[in-house]
């Protein structure tokens, strides 16, 4: 092989070399333990919510490198599994007023209950909502979401006192006080009032100088005066 065909053939092995570049190599677990346990974490990590989710494992077991697909199953703090059946649901803040008029469906949605097989991740509905121990008042109460087979969760439900509701009835009821505003200041008033401090700051500047110059002027004036009269008196 002359030197040229050499050259040729090194350069066609660079520029393969260099366009195909060498993957990175999957992170292999040393056991099923350690990959399970990974993937635990790292679904904790990213999902928005407790349920049944299938993922691969891909582990080294005795030499040999296995892929295989599991359940994992991520659970909350208020997370209930019963009969492999799971459900979640979180605490609840609402008003005096939000009690009155809230159905089921209000509840569900507040509270984010949500019910699912463990054996498949299959969705679950919530049949029904235990409501009866609501009140209308400020306190904490219990409520109860229900699935198939009987199985439940109960959160709590913290009721607050309702401002807006309490202003307009104090107002009706000739009371007056003032409400917090939902609206904040926002930047064009403070626009305005940086406009306003800007000019008032300004006219400060001229006016302080002016005043103390008024002052040394009528100050020294005096002086002058008290001078004058008393170099007349002496020639007399």
């Amino acid at each position: 092989m002359n030197r040229k065909v050499k050259w040729t053939v090194f350069f066609l092995v660079s520029f393969f070399n260099l366009s195909h570049p060498v993957l990175a190599q999957e992170e292999i677990a040393d056991s099923y333990e350690e990959a399970f346990r990974k993937e635990t974490i790292r679904l904790q990590e990213t999902i928005d919510s407790p349920g049944t989710y299938f993922v691969d494992l891909t582990y080294d077991h005795q030499g040999e490198m296995i892929k295989k697909q599991v359940k994992v199953t991520v659970t909350g703090e208020q997370t209930i599994i019963e009969k492999e059946i799971a459900i979640d649901a979180q605490p609840i803040e609402v008003t005096t007023t939000e009690v009155k008029s809230f159905t089921k469906e209000d509840w569900i949605r507040l509270g984010q209950a949500k019910a699912w097989e463990t054996k498949d991740g299959e969705t679950l509905p919530i049949i029904d909502v235990g409501m009866q121990e609501l009140k209308p008042e400020i306190g904490s109460y219990p409520l109860t979401f229900q699935t198939i087979h009987d199985v439940s969760i109960t959160v709590q439900v913290n009721v607050l006192r309702d401002t807006k509701t309490d202003f307009k009835s104090n107002q009706e009821n000739g009371w007056h006080e003032r409400l917090p505003s939902d609206h904040p200041i926002g930047w064009e008033q403070y626009e305005v009032f940086l406009k306003w401090m800007i000019q008032i700051g300004l006219f400060a500047s001229l006016l302080i100088p002016l005043v103390f110059l008024l002052t040394q002027y009528f100050v020294t004036e005096a002086t002058i005066k008290k001078i004058i009269q008393a170099m007349i008196q002496n020639l007399k």
